[in-house]
C-alpha cells in the first residue's frame, strides 16, 4: 500500500492519515497532529516533524512509547536512512 501511494504521489497530491509505520515511512512529509485543552475550548494544531522526530514517531508506531532501539533502527531502515 505504501508503494501504491508513493507512485500516486508522482502525479497527485496525497494526504494520508495512518497509524501504519510502513505507510508513514513512504511519505515525503510527516506531520504531528495534537490538541491543546483550555477551560473553555479545545484547539487542534499540527506541525511538520524534522527527520529525527519522524524516525522517533515511526519507531513509536512499531514498538510503543518509548520506542526500543531496535524499533528506531527499523524506522530508519523503513525511511531509507
Amino acid at each position: 500500500m505504501g508503494e501504491i501511494l508513493n507512485n500516486l504521489a508522482n502525479k497527485h497530491q496525497i494526504i494520508a492519515i495512518t497509524h501504519s509505520p510502513q505507510i508513514a515511512a513512504k511519505a515525503m512529509s510527516h506531520y504531528w497532529v495534537y490538541k491543546n485543552d483550555t477551560e473553555s475550548r479545545t484547539v487542534t494544531a499540527m506541525r511538520q516533524l524534522d527527520q529525527g522526530e519522524r524516525v522517533y514517531e515511526i519507531a513509536k508506531m512499531l514498538s510503543g512509547n518509548p520506542p526500543t532501539e531496535a524499533a528506531k533502527a527499523n524506522a530508519k531502515e523503513l525511511i531509507g536512512q
